[in-house]
């Protein structure tokens, strides 16, 4: 060991968070009047405009945590205000909510046909309430993908609408 050197320091490490601010892109077209003709005209918006107000990543985390999470569209609309800094307002959450879920329609379809097609199935059910309702969460997995369907049975019905009515596997 060389004179001034410590191979063995103390460590002391701190994590913080970046602050994150909002992305907002504004898009802007404008309307003329033609000093000849008078006729008005206004230009295309660009094709790649988002239709709506918020972009993917807002959708998604919208998803993430009232879906996945299960927190309350107020308290969604009150953590994207405290921590992203992104005012979006009570009634945009379950549009938004529509529009992740119109999003993964179809891979979702797909996977459900996919364990339906499989030789084997590792299936179970779980009772689920739901207000003064009761229903039941069945789960189907394979090596590669894993279906969730919240149904109000748990009976053969259940399974047949999991699996499909003519599964042949394990």
């Amino acid at each position: 060991v060389l004179l001034g050197e410590d191979p063995q320091p103390g460590r002391h490490q701190v994590t913080e968070l970046p602050r994150i601010e909002p992305e907002v892109t504004e898009y802007q077209r404008h309307t003329l009047t033609c000093l000849a003709c008078g006729a008005r005209t206004s230009a295309d918006w660009p094709p790649d405009m988002p239709t709506g107000s918020f972009g993917p990543r807002t959708q998604a985390t919208v998803g993430y945590v009232t879906g996945r999470l299960g927190v309350s569209q107020r308290d969604a609309d009150e953590m994207l205000a405290t921590v992203f800094h992104t005012d979006l307002g009570l009634g945009s959450i379950p549009v938004l909510e529509q529009a992740v879920s119109a999003a993964v329609a179809r891979p979702v379809a797909e996977a459900h046909t996919y364990v339906q097609t499989q030789p084997v199935n590792n299936v179970d059910e779980t009772s689920w309430p739901e207000r003064a309702q009761r229903g039941w969460l069945w789960i189907t997995t394979t090596p590669l993908v894993t279906v969730f369907l919240l149904l109000a049975t748990r009976g053969a019905d259940g399974a047949k609408q999991l699996l499909g009515a003519t599964f042949a596997g394990i």
